[in-house]
């Protein structure tokens, strides 16, 4: 295969343009290899990620992004959380797609074809793909499904659904050319499964440098964000995030007399169980969701963010965080409770770390931090960005990508 001007397609269930969400590992990634290749984007018209997109009046929708050939497939509005219309959804995309990429003649063939977790339905399309058109295949796991079901969602490894799930990913494994994870340890669950070694690459989240800090500086901050140290959550509202710890540190905080206020920003399922939770606390304030552009310039304003994980066996493999991406744009120092399997870069230079959902060092090490300088936490947070524009920028990681086709 020549090693320049390939085509490629982009497949992802779970995709989005600048215009209909805020999801843009996938398109950033197309941004960068139309520089010197034909790139092909395939994604769905709704799920819970996206902006509620106009209605299509036919099964696709064609658009040119930012020089990005696109093709918005029709399919069933879902919402958060795993559900059998959501399955459903899985069938309606694989059939658009197939019904769009088997019988068309308007796409130029690939020669690379990338397909995207989580639905994993996507693999065997991608397998008939590749087959049809004679392509290397190309696999990406940002969530390692249905391991993810098993360990977080507590679905039985005996499920029927569970066990078509794992044969299709064993399936893709063993088919792919290469694969691809946005966790660092995925070499090992893949060779795990397939018990035989595999190209397994790690390429993690990225940030657009060229896009890095909103330019809207109104963004409504807290009134009392100067009376206290300052302290941001910014991330769903769920059950791995650990909200109860963040809650469990300000009680403590409390009960200690130390002048610290927590803020948690975002949407999901538990807010209003935890709103419930604390009401009884005054060092704590949850604030709305706001725009994913805006992210990074508000938390810019706070002393610290902070980041709780529970202590799941599936982060043996890692972890892939977006919001880490953001927290890192900001520029400030970030404190972070994980246990898992280590998971970015140089992360003792602009991270403060504790275990996993142990709320008295966590409430320990806020104390220490706050008594550090503003300069010595300045730094740190100016360390963050360098490190992001080191290891982070799609300019680099869109060359790993590449590198990975050219050894085909």
């Amino acid at each position: 295969m020549d090693k320049s001007n390939f085509v490629i397609w982009f497949i992802s269930k779970y995709g989005a343009t600048p215009n209909k969400g805020n999801y843009l590992r996938n398109f950033n990634f197309c941004k960068e290899f139309r520089k010197k290749n034909k790139i092909t984007y395939f994604f769905n018209s709704y799920n819970q990620i996206n902006l509620k997109p106009k209605k299509i009046n036919t099964y696709f929708k064609h658009e040119i992004i930012n020089d990005v050939e696109n093709f918005q497939l029709n399919g069933p509005e879902i919402t958060q959380g795993f559900s059998l219309k959501r399955i459903f959804s899985w069938f309606v995309f694989e059939f658009n797609l197939l019904r769009l990429t088997l019988f068309t003649t308007k796409i130029i063939r690939p020669d690379i074809i990338i397909v995207k977790s989580i639905s994993l339905f996507s693999i065997l399309s991608g397998l008939i793909l590749k087959k049809r058109y004679n392509s290397k295949l190309i696999i990406e796991i940002t969530d390692i499904w249905p391991l993810t079901l098993v360990e977080i969602g507590k679905y039985s490894s005996n499920n029927p659904f569970i066990i078509l799930l794992g044969y299709i990913e064993k399936l893709g494994y063993n088919s792919a050319d290469a694969i691809v994870g946005s966790m660092p340890n995925l070499k090992e669950h893949v060779e795990n499964v397939v018990k035989r070694q595999k190209n397994v690459y790690y390429i993690p989240q990225g940030v657009d440098i060229n896009n890095e800090l909103s330019t809207n500086f109104n963004i409504g901050l807290p009134s009392n964000i100067e009376d206290s140290f300052s302290i941001i959550y910014a991330g769903t509202i769920g059950l791995t995030n650990k909200i109860d710890d963040i809650i469990n540190v300000a009680r403590q905080l409390q009960l200690k007399a130390i002048n610290v206020h927590i803020y948690i920003l975002g949407n999901g399922p538990l807010k209003s169980f935890y709103i419930e939770e604390a009401k009884s606390l005054k060092n704590i304030t949850f604030l709305d969701s706001i725009s994913s552009q805006d992210v990074a310039q508000f938390l810019s304003n706070f002393d610290l963010l902070m980041l709780t994980w529970s202590d799941l066996p599936i982060y043996r493999f890692g972890v892939s965080p977006n919001k880490v991406i953001d927290y890192m744009k900001s520029g400030r120092p970030i404190l972070m409770s994980y246990s898992g399997y280590p998971s970015l870069y140089e992360l003792e230079k602009y991270c403060f770390l504790t275990e996993a959902e142990n709320t008295e060092a966590i409430t320990s090490k806020i104390i220490e931090i706050k008594s550090k300088s503003k300069i010595e936490l300045d730094l740190m947070g100016k360390k963050a960005r360098e490190i992001l524009h080191k290891y982070h920028n799609y300019d680099i990681l869109s060359d790993k990508y590449i590198d990975i086709m050219n050894n085909f």
